[in-house]
């Protein structure tokens, strides 16, 4: 039989290595609101259905032919270049099969300045694109 202080040892190790779970919730609810936050879509014409975890996070099939799917990602620390490359081979590999389909990044956390860059980039001069463009 186990001491107390080995059982609660014990139980703060097997915490601590499922801390990442805790992250991983907070993921899911950010994912979850937004699923039903999209739901109110299919009151629009052009929204057939909406697939919870499909190809990605969400997908959105339309009555078109187009189809949007949705990467719903949230962190307490901010997104950079590498959190960005790691969503980028996923959309690629759908859109080689059909080059009808819209993807959107939906992230909530803090961006750095290359990835807020990114988002603005329809925004920024000629200047600022080309130099960005450059060191990117």
């Amino acid at each position: 039989m186990q001491s107390n202080t080995n059982l609660k040892n014990n139980l703060d190790n097997i915490l601590k290595m499922r801390y990442h779970g805790a992250a991983n919730i907070s993921g899911i609810r950010f994912q979850m609101l937004y699923t039903v936050f999209h739901a109110f879509d299919l009151y629009k014409n052009d929204i057939n259905y909406i697939r919870p975890e499909g190809i990605e996070d969400l997908d959105l099939i339309g009555l078109s032919l187009d189809k949007e799917y949705i990467q719903v990602k949230t962190s307490k620390n901010k997104w950079n270049w590498s959190k960005l490359k790691e969503v980028i081979p996923n959309f690629l590999s759908v859109f080689k099969e059909d080059t009808n389909s819209n993807f959107t990044l939906i992230i909530g956390a803090q961006v750095d300045g290359n990835v807020e860059k990114l988002l603005h980039f329809n925004s920024l001069s000629g200047k600022e694109r080309t130099n960005f463009l450059k060191k990117n």
